[in-house]
């Protein structure tokens, strides 16, 4: 009966830890791994989204790739693996498209104008790699056509806390110099925003930084400022926020910050998980449960003793 009872508890218990140790992601595509190209390109590092849809030139020039689940307006870019984020001269084929400076003319676009961050592939060895997490990853520019990327979430519970983790970095754009900051705003609930002054025009982008514009029950929160030499690179540090939902619908909001203005400063970010804190009447009922199987385990040890001691003592 013991062994069995044993056996249950465990299977139980077992079952219960098992599900709350791995949590569904509620966000889809954290890794950014999903990523939609256009006009039949390969997957290549790329400004993405819908940062262009305000423009008055041709379709072609806003036709970007997506990366599902995430819209932006902003400067921000889907990078892939090495070598392709770091291709040294931005003229390079192994940079990031960056559509935004290209010229549309006739539903063509000049493509030749890429992206690169300083590292390796650009005479500079400063640590640049990918995320812990491998695979694809988000470079966003914090002083320049400055915009979050975002999520919408849903199923959630009103009044339960969320646990949201990532990893982050700090990278420059190559061809520009000197010392520059980087840091990470997240906001989860309504999270409207207002773009910087005078941005976008045409197919370029303006000097600014975008401004959260607050609902009651947002709730923003803030990575650590991080400082990068120049031509450097903040290594990726793993961070953790909490949230409590007021909707069963919100959206997450990641926005970039970066200093200074006119010197592009790259805010790295990857592997984003959501996933719902365990209710403290689970917990308690986890630790009721490892009361039991540890009971019935130290009885089971003594069992043998008490038995041989009573036979001692009708003898």
């Amino acid at each position: 009966m013991c062994v069995r009872l044993l056996a249950l508890l465990t299977a139980l218990f077992g079952g219960l830890i098992g599900g709350q140790l791995q949590a569904a992601n509620l966000l889809v595509n954290g890794d950014f791994e999903m990523v939609t190209m256009t006009n039949g390109n390969a997957l290549h590092s790329t400004l993405f989204g819908n940062s262009l849809d305000n423009t008055v030139l041709n379709a072609a020039a806003k036709n970007l790739p997506t990366v599902t689940g995430w819209a932006t307006k902003g400067y921000n870019f889907v990078f892939v693996d090495n070598p392709t984020y770091n291709g040294g001269n931005p003229q390079s084929a192994t940079g990031a498209d960056d559509y935004s400076k290209g010229a549309c003319i006739l539903g063509t676009c000049d493509t030749s104008l890429r992206l690169s961050l300083w590292g390796p592939d650009s005479a500079t060895n400063n640590g640049l790699t990918n995320s812990p997490t491998g695979g694809n990853f988000i470079g966003a520019d914090g002083a320049y056509g400055n915009a979050p990327i975002e999520q919408v979430v849903t199923g959630l519970e009103v009044g339960k806390v969320y646990k949201l983790t990532f990893w982050w970095a700090a990278a420059q754009q190559s061809t520009y110099n000197g010392v520059t900051q980087d840091a990470w705003q997240v906001c989860f609930g309504v999270c409207d925003y207002t773009l910087p002054p005078d941005a976008p025009i045409f197919l370029d982008f303006r000097d600014g930084h975008s401004t959260y514009v607050t609902s009651p029950g947002d709730q923003i929160k803030s990575t650590s400022t991080v400082t990068n030499a120049n031509h450097g690179f903040v290594p990726w540090q793993f961070q953790t926020m909490y949230f409590t939902a007021n909707d069963t619908t919100q959206k997450l909001s990641l926005l970039a910050y970066g200093l200074p203005l006119g010197q592009p400063p790259f805010a790295l970010i990857d592997g984003l998980n959501l996933e719902a804190i365990p209710e403290p009447s689970t917990w308690a009922m986890m630790l009721i449960g490892f009361g039991l199987v540890g009971g019935i385990m130290r009885s089971n040890r003594r069992s043998p003793v008490s038995r041989e001691v009573m036979k001692a003592q009708i003898v």
